[in-house]
């Protein structure tokens, strides 16, 4: 059994996965000794996190360390008793509910601010508008401009069901640069503390789709405030106070799960056939712009002519 199939409540409730080749501490964080060597002095929680983070940066070559990953092993450790828990935990979160988030490429957050900008797109058309309207570049025209666009009015829209369809595996909204931090580090440092534990409590009953949700119900709960924004340059500000001000962690929870005005309809299903949307897309233009740039190769016009004298005996017509 590998890492990423180990359920959350089996490391939680202190099942033993079978480990490959992977020795690592039973021990309660209380009876754990010093750090390694030359960090004499440390304290007893930082060389817990330093231990599992790097028997996780071994365990995950393909992942190593990446930025955010100590913000969940430390609120794991501070929850969980012993280092393995907590090491299994991190595995679970970066295999099976966030996969590919956390890679070298961090291939699957752009994957997954893909299909938040989606919903978005669908639900919320105004703060769409907002946010990435600029990017809508096809033919029909569904429904009309809100008052407050900042995008040009002459640029026309998709129909509704096909629009997670239409936008680019690679571009994505500027607005995402400020938000990538929210799914890779499960909303660590970006809500309060008080709302990001009961995130973390649904995130690890119901999976990745909890996440979708939050932001889409910070969005919502934002929707006034980003409206009355005329000046594109102030949307960054805006989009990265708005978590900050999410105290009240049941008004947010009931926009997640509301049924009217809500996104309860959201599923994981649905969550997942996005993702393999646009992981399909993503591969297909890779390979066309593969197939592109060898095509306008210095070496492709030769091997087109060589092609043509093998196969016609000269360049302009057959051998007689």
């Amino acid at each position: 059994m590998t890492a990423c199939a180990v359920p959350a409540a089996a490391c939680i409730s202190g099942q033993q996965p079978a480990t490959p080749a992977l020795s690592f501490p039973l021990l309660p964080r209380e009876q754990l000794g010093p750090g390694p060597v030359g960090l004499e002095g440390e304290p007893p929680l930082i060389a817990s996190l330093r231990r599992v983070l790097l028997a996780f940066a071994v365990y995950n070559p393909r992942i190593g360390y990446c930025q955010s990953l100590n913000f969940i092993a430390g609120l794991l450790l501070l929850f969980v008793d012993t280092e393995e828990q907590a090491f299994w935990l991190l595995n679970v979160i970066t295999h099976i509910y966030l996969p590919g988030t956390h890679e070298m490429s961090l291939e699957g957050s752009k994957v997954d601010l893909g299909v938040l900008m989606t919903e978005i797109r669908d639900t919320m058309p105004a703060v769409w508008d907002k946010i990435g309207g600029e990017l809508d570049n096809s033919e029909p025209q569904a429904r009309p401009m809100t008052s407050k666009s900042v995008r040009n009015p002459l640029t026309p829209r998709l129909k509704k069901k096909d629009t997670h369809l239409a936008l680019s595996s690679e571009r994505l909204p500027p607005i995402t640069l400020c938000m990538t931090a929210w799914f890779m580090s499960c909303y660590i440092g970006t809500l309060p503390i008080e709302t990001t534990l009961r995130v973390w409590d649904v995130f690890f009953y119901e999976g990745s789709k909890t996440l979708f949700r939050v932001a889409l119900a910070i969005f919502k709960l934002g929707e006034a405030e980003i409206k009355a924004i005329g000046d594109p340059m102030e949307m960054f500000g805006v989009v990265q106070s708005m978590p900050r001000k999410m105290l009240d962690a049941n008004k947010v929870l009931e926009t997640c799960f509301k049924r009217r005005n809500g996104f309860n309809h959201l599923s994981q299903e649905v969550i997942e056939e996005r993702r393999q949307e646009r992981r399909d897309k993503a591969q297909q233009d890779l390979l066309l712009r593969s197939r592109s740039k060898a095509a306008t190769a210095p070496g492709a016009s030769m091997s087109k002519e060589a092609d043509g004298e093998r196969k016609g005996g000269s360049l302009f017509g057959l051998m007689k």
